[in-house]
């Protein structure tokens, strides 16, 4: 854990928020990642109001169920629970230029890309570019800002 900056669960909560709020000054589209519902519960109803658009994999939380349910409007709460195992998913989005989101609908979603084993390339495409190999540039940068805490 060496090297490693921690950001309290709260700042990260208010960033978020503002975030989600503004998503076109800062030119990016969020993706919030969680095993339930629950773990963004202090942010969750910011977020909906944002607008946000729902990947719903297998789920066994009822409480994320509870809450998932009524935007996922033509699927009931059985369906939801039996999506097959892998890479199926109830999405939701809304189209560029629409106020009201699609109707959800299921999916077969891509498989996580095969592991990149060989990353020699990138250890000399980066020394090539900074002039000295990586390590020697994240020492610098750690040493710099090991100055400011």
């Amino acid at each position: 854990m060496k090297n490693r900056i921690f950001i309290p669960i709260n700042v990260l909560a208010y960033i978020f928020v503002k975030m989600s709020a503004l998503p076109r000054k800062w030119r990016l589209k969020l993706m919030w990642l969680g095993h339930t519902l629950e773990d963004f519960k202090d942010i969750i109803e910011q977020v909906r109001a944002a607008g946000c658009q729902y990947s719903q994999y297998k789920a066994k939380s009822e409480a994320s169920l509870k809450m998932v349910l009524p935007e996922m409007a033509p699927f009931t709460k059985e369906e939801l629970i039996n999506i097959p195992d892998r890479f199926w998913a109830v999405n939701r989005i809304t189209a560029p230029g629409s106020e009201e989101p699609a109707p959800a609908f299921l999916a077969h979603m891509a498989a996580p890309p095969k592991a990149v084993k060989n990353r020699s390339y990138l250890r000399d495409y980066w020394a090539q570019t900074l002039g000295r190999p990586r390590k020697e540039v994240r020492k610098a940068l750690m040493d710099k800002e090991a100055q400011y805490l």
